[in-house]
């Protein structure tokens, strides 16, 4: 699970046109995935990220690649402050096995809840 930092201080401030320019967020997930790879939108400023036959070990190398490619993402906004730079919190879940979509839900829940652990150790990290 893959979130935008700050979504809604985006649109709140700079208007629902820069937090359209903020989703980029998700070009930045694609261009650091693999082919097999999905990257679905899953609400707001939330992204799925399934990452088929991948261990736990290997989905938090491909979340710290995509958190870093996202830190390269700078929308320029009319501030003194300068442009804004992005930066995304990442869960990471793994299940094995779970037959007719078994492991779907856990799956979702499971790198939810450590996306926000992510969020409230502070921001712009992986949680697992």
């Amino acid at each position: 699970m893959a979130d935008i930092d700050n979504f809604k201080l985006f649109n709140d401030t700079y208007g629902h046109s820069i937090g359209d320019a903020v989703l980029k967020f998700a070009d930045a997930l694609k261009a650091s995935s693999r082919l097999y790879d999905f990257i679905e939108r899953h609400g707001g400023e939330e992204f799925v990220v399934g990452l088929p036959g991948t261990t736990e070990e290997e989905g938090l190398v491909v979340a710290e690649r995509m958190r870093m490619a996202v830190t390269k993402c700078i929308v320029p906004v009319e501030d003194p402050s300068g442009p804004i730079v992005l930066t995304g919190s990442f869960g990471v879940a793994s299940c094995r096995g779970g037959g007719e979509g078994g492991c779907s839900d856990f799956l979702i829940r499971s790198a939810d809840a450590a996306m926000y652990a992510a969020k409230r150790a502070g921001k712009n990290r992986i949680g697992k």
